[in-house]
């Protein structure tokens, strides 16, 4: 349950903070992000609103699209979500074709992307900065954000103004040294309400005291200047457990998504009776991409097994997918997927069983026979015919 103060909160903030680094002339930024989502409606729409900014407004994100409508309108900044940002550097000779120039800041959220991603973009738009924000519904958008006097290459930026942070470690204890990862625990006026008609998950996620337990893996890391940064780890739920070994998701999707013959990734868990849990890749191919699977599945295997630990290796398997399930924002729907993995599982599990059952029921003198044979009884004494 989100208030009008909530919102009214985060507005507050978001434009404070900017108001340290940012001219106050009022700007042009793209708006193609969905409403329906908090990132767009209370970063985009009713901030820039706000400040006096104008938002050209295009009905979803279509490369070609977005970049002409860039080059007409002269927009300075962009709000994008992770996918778009990969979808620009995977087609270099197309964004070379636009005059994108008028382009300063890039700004990102939803969820983290690769140094090599941000590398690509800056050589393709060399005078535009990136920056990289953080946020969750339950905080009515943004918690942090980077600004381009003070960056750090992964660095999800400072806390607004109004927020109080703390990490806690598996035991809720603090925790109070920078570089070591702990659950991000938050209090803000635009911390929400709660969970409309869910007590129970209210509970979980409200501490006493105010404090939003946010479920994300985060470091505080300082930079040359002595400003502390946010770094967004991963989430706590996501964590791979192989052998009682952690494994971010994020990290192997980073490195998957520089291969030329990933379009799109996502890496989830799935359950190993020795292991407790596997990395298992869902991958979308890129266009021009090796067709045979087996030879591919066998490059990107032997792609991340020169790059990680053992108990990194997708040894939960490699599977295809035409597409990969995202929300309106970009997000990608890991629910879905480890739902998948777990149907697509018991329909193995129960074509062995059917499979064992099928071939070993009919015995003839002990031997057993597949139960589709035509089999005859040797045994008896009866006279052959003729």
């Amino acid at each position: 349950m989100i208030s009008h103060r909530n919102a009214i909160a985060n507005i507050m903030q978001i434009v404070t903070y900017e108001s340290t680094y940012q001219s106050d002339e009022p700007e042009l930024c793209l708006g193609v992000l969905p409403q329906s989502h908090i990132y767009s409606l209370v970063v985009v729409s009713q901030a820039s609103i706000w400040r006096g900014d104008g938002v050209v407004v295009l009905q979803g994100f279509e490369l070609e699209q977005t970049l002409l409508a860039i080059q007409t309108n002269g927009i300075k900044r962009l709000w994008l979500v992770p996918p778009m940002l990969v979808a620009i550097t995977k087609a270099p000779r197309i964004v070379e074709s636009y005059d994108l120039s008028s382009v300063s800041v890039a700004a990102v959220g939803a969820s983290g992307i690769s140094k090599d991603v941000m590398a690509t973009f800056g050589e393709l738009l060399p005078a535009c900065k990136i920056i990289q924000g953080y946020g969750m519904t339950e905080t009515t958008g943004v918690v942090c954000f980077g600004n381009v006097e003070d960056s750090m290459d992964g660095s999800c930026g400072h806390l607004y103004p109004g927020y109080e942070a703390r990490l806690i470690d598996g035991e809720g204890k603090d925790v109070e040294s920078h570089n070591t990862p702990g659950e991000l625990v938050l209090r803000s006026p635009s911390v929400v309400i709660g969970y409309y008609n869910d007590e129970s998950a209210t509970s979980e996620a409200m501490m006493d005291g105010g404090w939003l337990r946010t479920g994300d893996l985060v470091e505080i890391r300082q930079s040359e200047k002595g400003h502390e940064h946010v770094f967004v780890v991963d989430r706590v739920k996501e964590l791979i457990k192989v052998r009682g070994l952690q494994v971010a998701p994020a990290e192997l999707e980073s490195h998957l998504i520089l291969h030329p013959a990933v379009a799109e990734v996502a890496v989830i868990p799935v359950p190993d009776d020795r292991a407790g849990e596997l990395p298992k890749a869902y991958i979308v191919r890129a266009s021009g991409a090796e067709l045979d699977e087996q030879v591919l599945r066998k490059e990107l295997s032997q792609y991340v097994e020169g790059q990680f630990a053992r108990h990194k290796h997708l040894d939960g398997g490699i599977e295809f997918l035409d597409s990969l399930p995202k929300t309106a924002s970009g997000k990608m729907q890991r629910k879905t997927l480890k739902e998948k993995a777990r149907t697509d599982a018991e329909a193995r599990r129960q074509a062995r069983e059917k499979a064992a059952n099928g071939v070993h029921k009919v015995h003839v003198n002990g031997v057993k026979r597949p139960e589709k044979m035509e089999v005859f009884d040797l045994s008896s004494d009866d006279e052959d015919d003729d």
